[in-house]
């Protein structure tokens, strides 16, 4: 089995184990204009009080082929608390220095769209962006990285 593929199942196990923790929680509690963080690096951010980007953002695992300083960005997207699926949506990271590769699609697996970003051994903040189109809008939601 190649390692793309081994790591694509790797990533749809933990984007499942995922679901099930962040559907559990109580989203009316983590549902504020400010974001909260639960288990690790997940931060919740209303857009407009329809809409809402459940951003994790995770060390890619040890053992897959992935460098140290490569990591996950992974997105939920809500309209009324409900996950809106096969949307084109697309991420950046814009890293301390400024630098950016610019926006790159995301892939989506159940429920969740994925990227994957280096981080580098910069521990200052990180500007993570998301954008997509919902109808004839386009909505752009941003989180601070770490926070």
């Amino acid at each position: 089995m190649s390692i793309n593929r081994l790591s694509a199942l790797t990533l749809m196990l933990l984007f499942g184990l995922l679901s099930v923790t962040a559907h559990a929680a109580d989203q009316q509690a983590l549902q504020t204009s400010n974001m909260k963080h639960k288990e690790g690096f997940i931060a919740i951010k209303n857009i407009d009080g329809v809409h809402s980007v459940t951003f994790h953002i995770m060390r890619a695992p040890d053992g897959t082929g992935y460098s140290h300083d490569e990591y996950h960005v992974m997105v939920s997207i809500e309209k009324n608390g409900k996950p809106l699926h096969g949307l084109q949506v697309s991420s950046q990271v814009i890293h301390p220095d400024g630098s950016t590769g610019g926006y790159h699609p995301m892939v989506e697996l159940d429920g969740w769209y994925m990227a994957r970003f280096r981080f580098g051994h910069d521990r200052d903040r990180h500007l993570v962006s998301v954008r997509f189109s919902d109808g004839d809008k386009s909505y752009v939601s941003s989180i601070s990285y770490p926070e």
